[in-house]
């Protein structure tokens, strides 16, 4: 990763170190501040600017954000993808409703585990694992906020030695996130955005980046793509096969429609792609308690409403959604009613029966679902 060497200042003083992120982190107010920060700006970024903010769950298919943060910005900004590398002269925000981590192997991973501190994305998960990622050559920025989110994180990025920077309390329209950060001593400095900006500009901002050799277009992030290849699962009972793990490689999403039983499951499948999850009648244990017992997501242009046991829906899915997924029964089922596309992918878990063991798929070709499934080897 390209970086920039700059003096920064630690917990023993200043020093010479490169820099090979920012990470920033913002709650209420944080639009207006990260606007007033990017105008700021000059150049590109020698490394890679990554931002988790906190939102409401349903927003980010549009991806308002990242197109707003670009214009201001003057550079390119995404949405964070598991298993991706971010990289310099970009921006990149946190997805909603997902915590943002940093691996050592300075790739993105995305998880659904519970929240921390009523939180998802969580500032400090985020600021903590960037901090193993790249250690001292980090600058951590904590601005408005109104929950202590993110002030025990810029405390472990300072303590790492990295350079730490509150939002001044004259400034932040929410003061509670950089108060309690300045309160622990996180902060090396407490500025104005706009001194955060002239900062930067100083240290990681360059006219160009170095052009490398090509090898070729790269894919479109799946939020770009026309069409969507989905991943269906729903019943594993505590047994994620291997042909399940094979069926689902290369899809843009997993959606798991409940009685996991097992929270390594989710773990295990959020390392093949991002992952959506809804409770079922067998899931018992913290884990399990933290996870909704609905949810309605929007992927491809197309509205999914998801159920564990479809006879507990208590809403009229016409009109509001184009699918309806739901498990329970252990019999894959594919039904169109009133235009709304019902898909029971089966069972991927322990045989029952005469049941068969079985995965689904749903491709979204601009916003027009349709749904397969298929048997698996057991």
């Amino acid at each position: 990763m390209l970086g920039s060497t700059a003096i920064i200042k630690t917990m023993e003083g200043n020093t010479q170190k490169t820099i090979s992120g920012v990470v920033i982190g913002a709650s209420a107010g944080g639009i207006d501040a990260l606007q007033n920060f990017f105008d700021e700006l000059q150049g590109v970024p020698s490394c890679p600017i990554i931002l988790c903010l906190h939102r409401h769950p349903t927003q980010g298919e549009s991806h308002f954000l990242e197109e707003f943060f670009a214009k201001h910005a003057g550079f390119p900004f995404v949405e964070a993808h598991d298993k991706e590398a971010p990289k310099p002269g970009h921006g990149y925000v946190a997805p909603p409703n997902y915590h943002l981590l940093i691996e050592r192997d300075q790739t993105f991973s995305l998880s659904v585990e519970e929240r921390v501190n009523y939180c998802r994305p969580s500032i400090d998960l985020f600021f903590e694992s960037a901090v193993d990622a790249w250690q001292d050559q980090l600058v951590g920025i904590l601005l408005t906020g109104a929950n202590a989110d993110g002030a025990e994180g810029l405390l472990k990025i300072r303590e790492a030695g990295g350079h730490t920077i509150a939002q001044s309390l004259k400034e932040a329209e929410a003061l509670e996130m950089p108060s309690a950060a300045i309160n622990m001593g996180a902060a090396c400095d407490i500025l104005h955005v706009k001194e955060i900006a002239q900062y930067l500009n100083k240290t990681i901002m360059v006219d160009s980046l170095p052009e490398k050799p090509s090898s070729g277009p790269l894919p479109p992030p799946a939020y770009l793509k026309k069409r969507l290849h989905i991943g269906v699962i729903s019943d594993t009972h505590g047994l994620l096969r291997e042909s399940a793990i094979e069926a689902l490689q290369g899809v843009d999403h997993i959606l798991h429609i409940g009685d996991i039983c097992d929270d390594k499951i989710l773990q295990d499948l959020q390392k093949i792609a991002p992952l959506h999850v809804v409770r079922g009648n067998c899931d018992f244990g913290k884990w399990a308690e933290k996870l909704p017992m609905t949810e309605t997501v929007e992927l491809g242009k197309c509205w999914i409403y998801m159920i564990h046991d479809l006879s507990r829906m208590d809403i009229d899915p016409a009109g509001q959604c184009q699918v309806v997924l739901h498990g329970h029964t252990h019999m894959p089922e594919i039904q169109i009613i009133n235009k709304v596309l019902y898909f029971n992918p089966g069972s991927a878990g322990p045989p029952r029966a005469e049941k068969p063991i079985s995965i689904g798929f749903l491709d979204i070709d601009e916003g027009n679902p349709s749904a397969t499934w298929q048997h698996l080897k057991t």
